[in-house]
């Protein structure tokens, strides 16, 4: 068996049959079938014309069917290419283009996939990087077109994992260099060049924040960018770690500040001038850069002061009189 051209989307092929009463038309859509003697007379008689005559013959048919689709194929070339400067091509629309394109050309999917197995083949036999082996220009375009929805398809498999999992610069650079060979722009490796660029903005932010001083609300801000961008690099696991003891210590430096009010003094903790202390060095350790700090250094020379009054007092070995009891109650007080 072997093909010689298509003919209406389906392959001409010069067939012998020994086993079946009837053998099939030579061509499809011949009024009926010839029997095994007269299909063997007609292919014997087939088989006697010229090469050269057949050539010829098969050359004039090609040449009439490929000007009666011409028309549709130009329409379809300019449908692309509108689709390609308006913007926005991405697999969906892209995959509408191919049914389209394959119907202009009176093609079955079925046979793109074919002539892209052929094409792979020949250009291993005999070097030629040239699709399809065909000097049809219009249909090499569409062999082109048909070659990067299947390369873009298995591309948008692998970076659904990437983009749903945790990810990092490196895997989403890999991603938007592998598509960089695309011929036609799409939607969704624009979608993963503009994750990447915040990734790596994410990571300069990130890079400098560790090594200086930064407000409760800007690492609040790059944790939060962090887990939407599902980033697994370490810098991420750092700040997040830096954010959540930051967080815990302006709930303790706010719980010191709630004693300046009667009602905070009533469900403050108690804490020592120890504690306090304790409380400043970890916001220089964790480079906060907060007022609360400089209101709970305050809160600490205060006590302070009133420790030394106190003890002032307390020592002084006088008797509790009027003047003792108002400096006690002053004390209390604060």
């Amino acid at each position: 068996m072997r093909t010689l051209q298509h003919w209406h989307g389906a392959p001409l092929r010069i067939l012998r049959c020994d086993c079946a009463p009837f053998a099939g038309p030579l061509l499809p859509g011949a009024p009926t079938p010839l029997p095994v003697g007269a299909a063997a007379e007609s292919l014997a008689a087939l088989e006697a014309v010229p090469a050269a005559a057949m050539g010829a013959a098969l050359a004039a048919f090609e040449g009439e069917r490929a000007a009666a689709l011409l028309p549709g194929v130009r329409r379809w070339e300019e449908a692309l290419d509108a689709a390609v400067a308006a913007g926005g091509l991405d697999l969906p629309k892209l995959s509408g283009l191919v049914e389209s394109g394959a119907t202009a050309h009176d093609l079955p999917l079925a046979d793109l996939d074919t002539l892209a197995a052929e094409s792979s083949q020949a250009a291993e036999t005999s070097g030629s990087a040239e699709p399809g082996g065909d000097d049809d220009a219009h249909l090499r375009r569409l062999q082109s077109v048909h070659a990067q929805w299947r390369a873009a398809s298995a591309w948008n498999v692998r970076c659904t994992k990437v983009v749903g999992g945790p990810q990092s610069a490196a895997s989403l650079t890999a991603l938007v260099e592998e598509a960089e060979g695309f011929p036609l722009p799409l939607s969704e490796v624009e979608e993963v060049r503009v994750r990447l660029e915040r990734v790596l903005a994410w990571m300069t932010q990130a890079q400098q924040a560790l090594g200086t001083p930064r407000k409760l609300r800007e690492l609040y801000d790059l944790h939060t960018e962090a887990e939407a961008l599902r980033l697994a690099v370490p810098e991420s696991e750092q700040l997040g770690v830096r954010y959540t003891r930051c967080k815990k210590w302006m709930s303790s430096a706010n719980e010191i500040l709630r004693r300046t009010s009667a009602r905070g003094r009533a469900g403050a903790p108690k804490l020592t001038a120890a504690d306090v202390e304790v409380l400043l060095a970890e916001a220089t350790e964790l480079q906060l850069d907060q007022a609360e700090i400089e209101q709970v250094l305050e809160k600490l020379e205060e006590a302070k002061v009133w420790a030394q009054e106190a003890a002032t007092l307390l020592s002084s070995g006088r008797s509790v009189g009027e003047l003792a009891m108002v400096q006690l109650l002053d004390l209390q007080a604060r």
